[in-house]
């Protein structure tokens, strides 16, 4: 109280504002006057404590706590609660710290978060992804930013599996994150589940799978290939030089997109291609020598077909003789009758500019052979003077039917001897 006076120590400030004799007390007890706390001295009272703002506890026997002091209840504060401290313990507090992870601080007056709190329990991770690797469980430093934890905030995992197919668009980066987007065209690869395109070839992503046959993937886009371990070795130096267009031999070649070179590719020259001595090829590359069609056989080889009809019956027979010489036709086995050799039956039989000719210079005997000059003037001047019943003329149809030139001015193709078989033409 504000007092008129100075008091004495025996003395009180009374209702009045003047000094007055202390009431008596017993000496150890002590209570509250007001914001101050008295202790009974001598049978007087003596202020033993001046709480002011923070006020005086009987059962503290003293002040109430200000902040930052230790107490065990609400009841023990002048200023704030009592609540939990950082250092252990309790304090009073001004500030609202509830909950897990929040503690007052050393001043009273804010509060400190934790970093681990058993409050907050054990928290289990994140299943494991593609991409990282999670902790089953965490079990310490469990608080984040004054409150428990989560699984996200808490269980970080570690980054796995990077480059690896995540998701139907991305991999995984080096984050551990499914972001990062599949690769294009023409990038480099490990794996097709790296490329969009789902086709990793030779190391690049590919448009397409490009694993058929002579084919290559070049700038991610597949085409066709210039070798391939699946094609063979192909000889093309084995065939006739006249009777295809390359001799080169090839080792894995390829001959275009899904396809390997084959001996085919080394360019057969058509059967009606001259080779060789009055040889043609065969198609196949090879030079075959003169053959000539005889009936149902073919003569080859150097010999000749020969022809005869019997006089007495009007058979005819049509057979290979062996060799070219002028014995080679022999019919002792079928009645006399005139006897025709065949030596070719086609211009392409002959070499160089030579034709095939039909000669017969008379009914019982005759021939067909490659001349030069193939005219009835020419033969027999040859012979030195025309013979009787000279017959000469180019042949121009025969049982093969090809290859044979058309007929010379007003000639016509028609049967040359009745000795040559029924197709064999001759120009007259």
């Amino acid at each position: 109280m504000c007092c008129s006076e100075p008091c004495l120590a025996s003395e009180v400030c009374g209702p009045t504002g003047a000094c007055a004799p202390a009431p008596t007390c017993e000496t150890g007890t002590a209570h509250c006057s007001g914001s101050n706390f008295q202790r009974c001295i001598a049978g007087q009272w003596v202020t033993d404590l001046a709480c002011g703002a923070l006020g005086c506890s009987e059962p503290r026997e003293g002040c109430f706590a200000g902040a930052g002091q230790t107490c065990s209840s609400n009841a023990d504060c002048g200023q704030g609660t009592c609540q939990e401290a950082a250092g252990g313990g309790s304090v009073c507090c001004t500030a609202v710290c509830d909950g897990p992870c929040r503690v007052c601080g050393a001043s009273g007056n804010v509060c400190t978060n934790l970093q681990d709190d058993a409050a907050c329990g054990a928290v289990t991770c994140p299943e494991d992804t593609t991409c990282r690797d999670f902790p089953t469980s965490v079990t310490a430093l469990r608080c984040v930013a004054g409150a428990c934890g989560t699984g996200p905030q808490l269980c970080p995992g570690d980054a796995q599996n990077v480059g690896q197919s995540c998701s139907a668009s991305n991999l995984c980066d080096d984050a551990g994150n499914c972001s990062e987007p599949k690769r294009g065209n023409g990038e480099a690869c490990g794996s097709g589940a790296q490329c969009a395109s789902n086709n990793c070839v030779d190391g690049v992503c590919c448009n397409s799978a490009c694993n058929g046959v002579c084919e290559a993937c070049e700038n991610g886009f597949c085409g066709a290939a210039a070798t391939d371990t699946a094609c063979g070795s192909v000889s093309c130096g084995s065939f006739d030089a006249a009777c295809v267009t390359s001799r080169t031999n090839t080792v894995n070649a390829c001959d275009g997109r899904g396809d390997c070179r084959t001996t085919a590719d080394c360019g057969f020259r058509p059967t009606t291609t001259r080779c060789g001595q009055g040889g043609l090829c065969n198609g196949q590359g090879v030079c075959e020598g003169p053959s000539v069609e005889c009936g149902t056989q073919t003569c080859s080889e150097g010999n000749v077909c020969c022809s005869m009809i019997d006089f007495e019956t009007g058979d005819r027979t049509v057979r290979c003789g062996a060799g070219a010489d002028d014995d080679a036709c022999s019919f002792d086995d079928v009645g006399p009758g005139p006897v025709m050799r065949i030596e070719c039956d086609q211009d392409t039989d002959c070499v160089g500019d030579a034709a095939c000719c039909v000669v017969s210079t008379n009914v019982n005997s005759g021939d067909v052979t490659c001349r030069e000059v193939c005219t009835a003037q020419a033969v027999g001047a040859e012979l030195g003077a025309p013979p009787e019943m000279l017959v000469v003329g180019q042949l121009c149809a025969s049982e093969l039917g090809r290859v044979l030139p058309d007929c010379p001015g007003a000639q016509t193709c028609r049967a040359a001897v009745s000795t040559l078989p029924p197709d064999y033409l001759a120009c007259r």
